[in-house]
């Protein structure tokens, strides 16, 4: 009987040994796997951190002041006044007003609120004169924005503008929708091979169409030539009776 009690001990110890290490074990495996994650955490974080700084999409330091529109800015009619940027159209039934809520980004955005009729109610954004950038021969650059429609048939347009002899590039195909025309690739417009012309003789902007009501990002790749001294982006509105959204207007250098 003590011989079978006994060897029930032993059992028993051993039960609870094997049941201790299986806690130990698992609570170090729980460990190793959260100090995994947070180092992947971290590693992610600090990339985004550094694509964010030296080339987002792709390419070099974001070359516009205040391209996420978070700089001061004072409260006007129609127009709000921001910081580093000129705001184009002065009709009162349209405005164009800095938006501190539902942004991609930060805190501040722009909201077109485009009244009725056409060209009376003509809203544009546009750098300041002082923060456009100097280019030269050759050299190769990214525009993106990220734009949101409040009803899904909204749209904009957009032109790439220069000083010097010729002073905007030649547009292609316009995007309606998600199809995309001349020159797309999903949201991504090539016009590495378009040419600069005057803008007294063209003036053609890009149309964005119906795009969605969340926020989506759109770029645009072209090259300079010996033409062009100094480059920036204009966007502005398209059709009337229509509200959108713009945020992180960036242009990055890629090449030359």
């Amino acid at each position: 009987m003590q011989k079978a009690q006994g060897s029930l001990e032993y059992l028993l110890l051993i039960g609870g040994a094997v049941l201790v290490a299986v806690i130990v074990i698992t609570l170090l495996l729980s460990i190793t796997e959260t100090a995994e994650t947070q180092t992947q955490n971290a590693a992610t974080s600090a990339f985004d951190r550094i694509r964010e700084a030296g080339g987002g999409t792709g390419g070099g330091a974001n070359l516009i002041t205040d391209s996420s529109f978070e700089g001061s800015f004072t409260a006007g009619s129609p127009n709000d006044n921001l910081t580093n940027w000129d705001e184009l159209g002065t009709n009162p039934i349209s405005s164009l007003t800095i938006e501190t809520s539902g942004c991609r980004s930060g805190s501040q955005c722009w909201k077109f609120d485009i009244g009725p009729g056409r060209s009376e109610t003509y809203r544009g954004i546009r750098p300041s004169s002082a923060n456009r950038i100097s280019v030269t021969d050759g050299e190769s650059y990214r525009l993106t924005f990220w734009a949101r429609g409040e009803n899904g048939n909204d749209d904009i347009y957009f032109r790439i503008r220069a000083t010097g002899t010729n002073e905007i590039i030649e547009r292609k195909g316009n995007w309606t929708a998600g199809d995309g025309g001349d020159g797309w690739t999903g949201n991504t417009l090539d016009l590495t091979d378009s040419v600069w012309r005057s803008y007294v003789e063209y003036n053609q902007p890009t149309y964005v169409r119906d795009f969605p009501t969340t926020w989506t990002q759109f770029t645009v790749n072209f090259v300079t030539d010996s033409t062009v001294n100094e480059i920036w982006p204009e966007i502005s509105r398209g059709q009337a009776d229509r509200t959108f959204y713009l945020d992180d207007v960036e242009i990055r250098k890629t090449s030359g």
